[in-house]
């Protein structure tokens, strides 16, 4: 299904880049499985060769229960390819801090869980900062998932984050 769905960002990148051209970012969430295939790295390749997809606009979304058993060579082989490498789902498990910080991370994905309900819940909130605080100060991008309305995008914007997705926005970027 990984490997399907990468034959048709291909595609939509293609048809979305001659109306967008230099605002597009492709971000792409692999399912586990293929993350752990032996063939992972050889399929990027081939994506990035055959999509003239710009590496520096392709982010690979790994979620953090998958980056945390994955030896810290993984993120270093797909910077190597030049992929903007984010961490998806964080807040939702117990990652590892360190492996964080030593990764070679572009972003750092905020749980759409926490996002929704950081206006109505104070926790929320506190721990939507918390993550882009974590993540500010080890020099990686906070982006939000589940912006769906303008309320959540200025209370991302007025906490530090400037980077989102969802319902409200086509592309990632917000600032």
């Amino acid at each position: 299904l990984s490997r399907c769905i990468l034959e048709t960002l291909k595609l939509d990148y293609a048809a979305i880049f001659r109306e967008l051209a230099d605002e597009v970012r492709l971000s792409y969430g692999p399912m586990r499985a293929h993350l752990l295939h032996q063939d992972f790295f050889s399929h990027i390749e081939q994506f990035l060769a055959a999509s003239h997809i710009p590496a520096a606009r392709f982010e690979i979304r790994i979620p953090e229960s998958t980056f945390v058993v994955l030896p810290p060579s993984f993120a270093e082989r797909l910077v190597a390819c030049g992929v903007q490498v984010v961490v998806d789902e964080v807040g939702r498990g117990m990652g590892s801090l360190e492996k964080l910080a030593r990764a070679p991370l572009w972003g750092l994905q905020l749980d759409r869980a926490w996002v929704g309900s950081l206006q109505r819940d104070e926790i929320a909130r506190r721990v939507c900062q918390a993550q882009i605080a974590a993540a500010t100060a080890l020099g990686i991008v906070p982006i939000a998932t589940g912006v769906d309305d303008a309320q959540i995008r200025l209370a991302l914007i007025c906490i530090g984050c400037g980077y989102g997705s969802g319902d409200l926005y086509p592309s990632e970027a917000f600032a």
